[in-house]
């Protein structure tokens, strides 16, 4: 039964060979979209996992942008004493 499902694609893809090519890219990209995104993904939720308190955890940076250049991800040393003076919430 699967045998003559095979020769009836094959078949199909021999007479119309622009709408197989079609469909063969077409599955191609949505699956190398889907593992790109797969990946993202279990990349993005791989940080922090042997932290006992990762909930609790946030990062703070700044995108500073001068005249003459830009730094993305910069954050001031003095922001860690500033944030524990004055926002009650942190712990350390």
């Amino acid at each position: 039964m699967i045998k003559s499902y095979f020769q009836l694609v094959i078949r199909h893809f021999i007479k119309q060979k622009l709408h197989a090519a079609i469909i063969i890219t077409g599955l191609a990209i949505g699956i190398a979209s889907a593992l790109i995104i797969a990946q993202y993904i279990y990349f993005e939720l791989s940080f922090d996992k042997d932290v006992d308190d990762r909930e609790d955890i946030y990062y703070a940076y700044i995108d500073w942008i001068s005249k003459d250049s830009q730094t993305d991800g910069f954050c001031f040393p003095a922001l860690a004493p500033f944030a524990e003076r004055n926002i009650p919430e942190i712990e350390s």
